[in-house]
């Protein structure tokens, strides 16, 4: 009885030591030491995580920076045109009233400079029927721009409601003029 008595003490004992063990190691695990190497490991994973997503951001802007630098260039380089070739139209139309039309980034008409100024008006400004003969001499420069070998159809509805005859006698010609390229309705 003695000797087994003994021996589930010492396998008490023996499973008292594995627990004791197991306690032990969690407190080795969860010592300074192993929490500041987790913690570092961590920091570097995280480091090395921050210098992918920078490097990400800075070729996403670095594309944008480019994306941004060729439209303005294909912008610049259409812009020209256009307000030359709206501007001669407009100086058919109306005279030499205006030196030059200025035209949005957007391609849209932004405003006037009357002869003699360098300020330019703004469309507001301007009449009705001087409003209509902007956007119309704009809308030719495009279609004669985006489609230099013409044949495409050009629709303009109710874009002379408020132009005198003798602008209208010149607007006519010039559509004449254009539907020898394209098909105005």
């Amino acid at each position: 009885k003695q000797v087994e008595a003994l021996r589930r003490g010492a396998a008490d004992a023996v499973s008292q030591l594995s627990y004791s063990e197991g306690e032990l190691q969690k407190i080795i695990e969860e010592s300074p030491y192993s929490s500041l190497a987790a913690a570092e490991e961590e920091e570097a994973r995280l480091t090395e995580d921050i210098a992918r997503q920078q490097r990400q951001l800075d070729a996403i802007k670095l594309l944008q920076d480019t994306l941004t630098a060729k439209r303005r260039g294909v912008v610049e380089s259409l812009v020209q045109p256009i307000r030359q070739r709206a501007t001669r139209t407009l100086q058919r139309i109306m005279g030499s009233r205006f030196s030059e039309l200025e035209i949005a980034e957007d391609f849209s008409a932004a405003g006037v400079v009357p002869r003699d100024q360098t300020e330019g008006v703004g469309l507001p400004q301007l009449s009705g029927g001087e409003r209509e003969q902007v956007y119309f001499a704009v809308r030719l420069a495009l279609a004669e721009i985006a489609f230099p070998s013409g044949g495409e159809l050009v629709v303009l509805d109710d874009v002379f409601t408020f132009t005198d005859r003798g602008r209208l006698a010149r607007i006519v010609q010039i559509l004449g003029e254009a539907a020898e390229r394209f098909q105005i309705v």
